[in-house]
């Protein structure tokens, strides 16, 4: 009795294994890849943006270019008329001076910090709208596996036909301006 349960047991793990290994022989694994830099470079999303944060950049810029001209016209006119002046109005006017210029460079500092932190958010959003329709494309499409090249060289070489950059930037794009 136990031998013949020993023998069931024996079939089964025999037939399971040799369902695993035919499965395994038949089914090849999808694996396509992106170029994931022109993927996000080309996406609308990233265009526009970029397009928002520069101008908050330029908005910046202006605003620094004021004060640094304002400073400067204040220190020249000190300069032209700091003869006619007294010690003590020479000393206030240059902790005045000197108060400005550390105020200028703080705001400086502040919006530089500003401009990075923005920054680094809209990347993190832009990559988490492209990796999530990825995630779907990668799903309705049946893939088991899709790679992203990087300049850095995480796929040296992939077939062109494995190539589905353009297909997935397409619907990508499609999809940010609610066309799917």
């Amino acid at each position: 009795m136990f031998n013949r349960i020993l023998i069931y047991i024996l079939v089964a793990v025999a037939v399971l294994g040799l369902g695993i290994s035919i499965y395994n022989l038949f089914h090849t694994p999808k694996i396509v890849y992106i170029r994931s830099y022109d993927l996000v470079d080309k996406y609308q999303g990233t265009k526009e943006a970029r397009q928002k944060f520069d101008a908050k950049k330029n908005t910046w810029q202006s605003n620094i270019d004021t004060l640094s001209y304002t400073l400067k016209s204040t220190i020249e006119k000190y300069n032209a008329e700091r003869t006619r002046m007294s010690v003590a109005e020479r000393i206030d006017m240059e902790k005045y001076l000197d108060s400005k210029d550390k105020e200028l460079t703080n705001y400086i500092q502040s919006v530089e910090a500003k401009a990075h932190e923005e920054e680094e958010q809209m990347m993190q959003a832009i990559l988490n709208q492209v990796n999530s329709y990825v995630e779907k494309y990668g799903q309705d499409n049946r893939y088991d596996v899709i790679l992203g090249t990087s300049t850095s060289g995480n796929v040296m070489f992939g077939n062109k036909e494995l190539d589905v950059t353009d297909d997935v930037l397409t619907g990508l794009n499609k999809s940010y301006q609610g066309k799917e």
